[in-house]
């Protein structure tokens, strides 16, 4: 007796539906709003907005800058990649998550994701732990002053510590009241400190 190929046929296109709400691979579709992530993260950086220095990375093995293991942040790597919402602002910083194959997925530079901003999060801590300043070293008016003239372009190029930002919020240029300076601050703020425990 033949066996209808029909059932099997039907349980392959249902299994594969099932698989496309996760891995959007089925029939070609691109339509998913996440990407399927396993160990295959390469690395993971932050960096100011709208471009500039690179600011902490994490990667299997050291790389120049701000160099944190990748194994720091791995309970913080999110299983799926999710899109980056829909964004508010100019200036800010973005979270960059290279996969092994080569893809990157940029977020930010103010909206995050919950699951990109808990390794966000994560990295900017592990980074002040892997590279610690000096407890008593307090933010210089040389610091705080060089970000303010970093901003007059309209964006911020470098990579701040996140005492500096704070220091340079309470002391806005004084020569444009109407100027973005503290919304923009504050953004970059956000992006780059890790919120108080």
């Amino acid at each position: 007796m033949a066996v209808s190929a029909r059932p099997a046929r039907l349980l392959a296109i249902a299994s594969c539906g099932v698989v496309a709400l996760v891995l959007a691979s089925c029939g070609g579709s691109k339509t998913a709003s996440v990407t399927r992530v396993s160990v295959s993260v390469a690395r993971v950086s932050v960096s100011p907005w709208p471009g500039g220095r690179v600011g902490p990375v994490a990667a299997p093995s050291p790389v120049p800058g701000t160099y944190v293991p990748l194994s720091r942040i791995a309970d913080a790597l999110p299983q799926v990649l999710p899109r980056n919402p829909k964004q508010w602002c100019e200036v800010g910083a973005t979270v960059k998550v290279t996969l092994e194959s080569g893809t990157t997925r940029t977020y930010g530079p103010c909206n995050r994701p919950a699951s990109i901003e808990r390794l966000r999060i994560a990295l900017v801590r592990a980074a002040a732990e892997t590279h610690p300043l000096p407890q008593s070293r307090t933010v210089t008016g040389r610091e705080w002053k060089s970000l303010i003239d970093d901003w007059y372009d309209g964006r911020i190029d470098g990579w701040y510590r996140c005492a500096v930002v704070r220091v340079a919020i309470a002391h806005p240029p004084m020569d444009n009241a109407f100027s973005t300076a503290r919304l923009d601050l504050q953004s970059y703020a956000h992006a780059i400190c890790a919120p108080t425990p």
